[in-house]
């Protein structure tokens, strides 16, 4: 009897685990749709609002520094700068395509598995998302150009 009540408390504990972690995982994209539209809009006060400030930002190379940026900096200085930057090549015809940040984000309409990599953390394109507080925010930006 108490084996059973064991194995009973295992599998709801389990359970339990199981449905809060995916919960987890589906949360982050309706975070990401208000991301990707204020991203479409070129709303840079709406991605402001979704974003956790000072914003780290850092060159490509893990060993550049970490430059925090306030509000008014990224806003007036680093969005437009960021939302321009190389992401991505594609080859359509036999032309090589360039797309830029603003373009990639916009492409990307539904994330995968793979761009979350725990309850709190995801790394989607060049950036970093946390979930602060229990709300998701972009916390890290990665430059080609520091």
């Amino acid at each position: 009897m108490v084996r059973r009540i064991f194995h009973w408390f295992s599998f709801v504990a389990l359970l339990s685990l199981f449905t809060s972690c995916a919960g987890a995982a589906e949360d982050l994209q309706p975070f990401w749709d208000q991301f990707r539209q204020a991203v479409k809009n070129n709303d840079k006060s709406k991605v402001a609002e979704l974003t956790q400030f000072p914003l780290e930002t850092r060159g490509p190379v893990d060993s550049d520094p970490i430059i925090p940026v306030s509000r008014d900096e990224f806003v007036t200085e680093v969005y437009d700068k960021v939302m321009d930057q190389f992401q991505d090549s594609v080859v359509v015809g036999g032309k090589r395509i360039d797309k830029n940040l603003r373009e990639a984000i916009v492409e990307k309409a539904t994330l995968s598995a793979k761009d979350q990599q725990s309850d709190d953390f995801a790394f989607i394109l060049s950036m970093q998302f946390k979930r602060i507080g229990g709300i998701w925010k972009l916390s890290r930006i990665y430059l080609e150009e520091p």
